[in-house]
């Protein structure tokens, strides 16, 4: 749910970590600044009257054409160029269209991401302290089905109300937990209670169809509702818009919502059972079985509600009609909650599975999922982004709404009060920062400043940054290290917003931008891949493992023109490459299977004058190794002018397909400087010189090979570019790319980073000699403390820069000046 960037130096305006200021003219508030139903009714009109065709969705065309010169209501600029970064900021899938889903979705999510600190995600909790003998009249006699905080002059005298099975209410000094007072409700279970928020009475729904109102002080009933049409399980009361109203919505057994006014009875006196009542308004029948949880939102103004029909329903403020349903669930649904910052709605059942839900859209927002066990209840810390969910086995588990990831898991194991008795309800106390959860008795759960293993929270990388990627449409930059923390920066070095990739277990080895710069493309060790929204940082597709083993390498492949189509390209230590088909999903997040797979030839041994060769610098070459064997592959470029794949193995071959015929077009072998499998080709890089082509290989750490892949040419030319820059005969190269065109940029161990510049003299035919290579070095700096792990060119507009990383440090150095920026939070 974390969204949002925009920092270059020609765009206009900036945001910081998770964080967009948006300049509006004095009094003018955006939607996006102000999101309630007045703001969604703007943004839906503003999609309505740009969607003409009627076909519920826009083209960049379409969006600018529409927008452009009117209003800044979206809060994102009312320029040409501004209209297009929104656009596609908005166009979660890339599919070059947006629906208003994807437009309202964004809405939400942008609201999400300038809301809270990312250092409040590192707040977690410690296990409740062991309870000792306590009286026999403290605890309830049977499950607690509901707490609720008591309004109190002062947070220090605040309480805490209790209703359980046993027909009791209990209420507790909420700085201890320390047993005041209790009272009997009949025989009947105790459903729910609430607090109504004019008239301050406690309230409790019963089995036994009544609704009983009491005193906070001395927990004295003030009112009593019997004999409703339905018995009542859940209930919520608000206040209305004017101030002057409360109501009071009920869900049922039998499926019905009902809305009813709370009501004074007049010439009651004030310490009278009777002086309080409900005004039935409207009922419906919302679902076909159990209501389990019913919310309202006043800026929204509708009603949600949830069932163990495994719907989610909204439905108008005066519960008159259910005017959405939101259907995802595959069992019961226990638990509802509703963020009033974020404007999702949260659902959790007995599926195992939370759900996030854009109430403008049927489909899921986002899902949780890692609870082995129904989940019984949710409930929201708002202030620090988190929402903290119980479930039936006994776990809690905190989560980052904002990144949809687990923060901390808890399993609750204390028997010291005989605790027959489960965890059956959990709430958050907001002034003391702390989970309450119920059993037969209430118990804390504290806040504490998490401190957790080094690099594994926190701001910026870790561990050992592994790739990076340059985003030209929005003039961002993406790391990823091998934990699996991405983090997107700015060009002046600054930390825009981070997300973690990786599932527990998983270690990130690739990643990449799509085509159109839109997505982010992971790949992880055990063979599996994921696309996410770069902007959104939400996930779009996984792609699943064709062979559970380490994934390499990733890239995107569009065909254009006859036999066209997107790929996600994918090798790896199997030995294949493994494409995947780029196509629209029903939902985000879907698995995406292998659509064909491409393997290496096997090798089949080194020839004579590969032998010879490296006998010339190492003895070890073992001869008996002539079998074919099976590849593994460890490099990737894509040309897709030329349709051309090329991936280097474990061998010291560059194999190169054609993705016209999807056959392998031809091998090119280096020379074999070292014993066999040494280190193989770990960069494979495509060069363009005029009309020339040429792909370039490092290998065995050590070497350089140029092909020159025009027909019917057998230029070949290797050179050992750390002999001129180092005397140091262990220094290897580390990390190796281009500009794709004449440049290379190699890191090395010895924390140098060399530029060079590859020349081409021409031949006596106007045509290149087998001797024309000429490989110069231009430009060579100390980089870091410790060797090079990752280096990638930037060129475009803001001219001729490079990424550069050594472990977790990342720095960005412009190669005409050599000036360089540290990547720093």
């Amino acid at each position: 749910m974390p969204l949002e960037h925009t920092a270059s130096h020609a765009a206009s305006h900036t945001e910081t970590s998770s964080r967009t200021t948006t300049h509006q003219p004095a009094g003018q508030v955006s939607v996006l600044q102000s999101i309630n139903a007045e703001a969604f009714a703007q943004a839906k009109a503003l999609f309505t009257s740009a969607d003409a065709a009627r076909t519920g969705r826009l083209n960049l065309q379409q969006w600018t054409s529409a927008l452009l010169g009117k209003t800044d209501s979206l809060g994102g600029g009312n320029s040409l160029e501004a209209l297009k970064q929104y656009f596609v900021r908005v166009d979660a899938d890339a599919d070059g269209y947006i629906t208003w889903r994807d437009l309202s979705t964004y809405m939400i999510s942008q609201k999400s991401d300038s809301t809270g600190e990312d250092e409040a995600t590192c707040l977690l909790f410690e296990h409740p302290e062991a309870v000792q003998e306590v009286p026999d009249k403290w605890p309830h006699h049977d499950d607690i089905t509901d707490m609720v905080f008591l309004p109190a002059p002062s947070a220090a005298k605040g309480t805490i109300a209790s209703v359980g099975k046993d027909s009791s209410i209990r209420v507790w000094k909420a700085a201890n937990l320390s047993f005041l007072k209790s009272v009997n409700v009949g025989s009947a279970w105790l459903t729910g209670c609430c607090v109504s928020p004019l008239s301050q009475r406690l309230c409790v729904s019963t089995m036994a169809r009544s609704i009983s109102f009491y005193d906070f002080s001395t927990l004295a009933q003030c009112g009593k509702v019997t004999d409703l049409e339905h018995a009542p399980t859940c209930l919520d009361a608000w206040k209305s818009l004017t101030g002057q109203d409360e109501f009071m919505a009920l869900g049922s057994y039998s499926g019905f919502i009902s809305l009813h006014r709370i009501l004074e009875v007049y010439g009651e006196d004030r310490t009278s059972s009777e002086r309080w009542s409900l005004e039935k308004r409207h009922q419906t029948k919302a679902h076909s079985d159990v209501v389990t949880q019913v919310k309202y939102s006043p800026q929204l103004e509708h009603m949600f509600a949830c069932s163990t029909d495994r719907s989610l329903s909204m439905l108008d403020g005066e519960c008159k009609a259910v005017v959405r349903r939101f259907i995802g669930h595959r069992r019961a649904i226990n638990a509802l909650e509703f963020s009033q910052i974020y404007k999702v709605a949260i659902t959790a059942g007995q599926d195992r599975q939370i759900i996030f839900w854009n109430p403008y859209a049927p489909q899921p927002m986002a899902r949780l999922q890692g609870h082995q066990a129904g989940i019984v209840d949710v409930v929201l810390d708002e202030r620090n982004n988190q929402l903290i969910s119980l479930s039936a086995d006994q776990t809690i588990k905190v989560w980052d709404i904002r990144k949809h990831r687990c923060l901390q898991t808890m399993v609750y194991t204390d028997l010291s009060i005989k605790q027959k008795f489960k965890l059956s309800t959990i709430k958050y106390d907001q002034h003391r920062q702390r989970i309450i959860t119920g059993s037969i008795l209430p118990r804390i759960w504290p806040r504490k400043q998490a401190t957790g293993q080094a690099g594994t929270s926190g701001k910026g990388h870790g561990f050992t940054v592994v790739a990076a990627a340059f985003n030209e449409a929005f003039l961002e930059m993406v790391t990823g290290d091998e934990s699996g923390r991405i983090c997107v920066w700015s060009m002046e070095g600054k930390l825009l917003r981070q997300w973690d990739a990786a599932a527990a277990g998983q270690t990130l080895t690739a990643l990449t931008l799509d085509t159109p710069q839109r997505r982010l493309l992971t790949a992880f060790d055990d063979g599996s891949g994921k696309v996410w929204n770069v902007s959104s940082s939400q996930i779009l597709r996984v792609l699943t493992a064709a062979c559970r083993v380490e994934a390499t390498a990733i890239t995107h492949i569009q065909l254009r023109g006859e036999r066209g189509g997107s790929f996600f390209g994918m090798v790896g230590w199997a030995g294949s490459l493994v494409l995947y088909p780029d196509m629209a999903f029903s939902r985000a997040g879907a698995e995406a299977e292998a659509c064909q797979i491409l393997h290496a030839p096997p090798w089949r041994g080194p020839s004579a004058s590969q032998l010879a060769a490296s006998s010339q610098f190492s003895p070890r070459m073992d001869p008996k190794l002539k079998k074919p064997q099976q590849t593994s592959l460890l490099a990737l470029a894509w040309h897709p002018e030329r349709r051309l794949m090329a991936a280097g193995d474990t061998f010291n071959r560059v194999i190169v397909w054609s993705l016209l015929t999807y056959a392998v077009d031809r091998v090119l072998q280096v020379e074999m400087y070292g014993s066999l499998g040494e280190a193989g080709i770990d960069q494979v890089m495509f060069l363009e010189m005029g009309k020339r082509l040429y792909v370039a290989a490092t290998a065995n750490r050590s070497s350089i090979t140029i092909w020159d892949l025009e027909p019917h040419s057998s230029l070949t030319h290797t050179f050992r570019p750390l002999l001129q820059v180092t005397d140091d005969p262990a220094a290897e190269i580390s990390a190796a790319c281009t500009d794709g065109k004449d440049v290379i940029v190699l890191g090395d161990t010895t924390n140098t980073i060399t530029v060079w510049h590859l020349r081409c003299k021409e031949g006596v035919n106007g045509g290149p000699s087998e001797a024309a290579l000429e490989l110069e070095l231009t430009t060579a700096w100390q980089g870091f403390q410790d060797a090079i792990g990752m280096v990638s060119c930037i060129t475009g507009s803001l001219g001729d820069w490079l990424l550069s990383a050594a472990g977790p440090e990342v720095q960005l150095t412009n190669l005409f000046d050599q000036k360089t920026i540290n990547l720093q939070v």
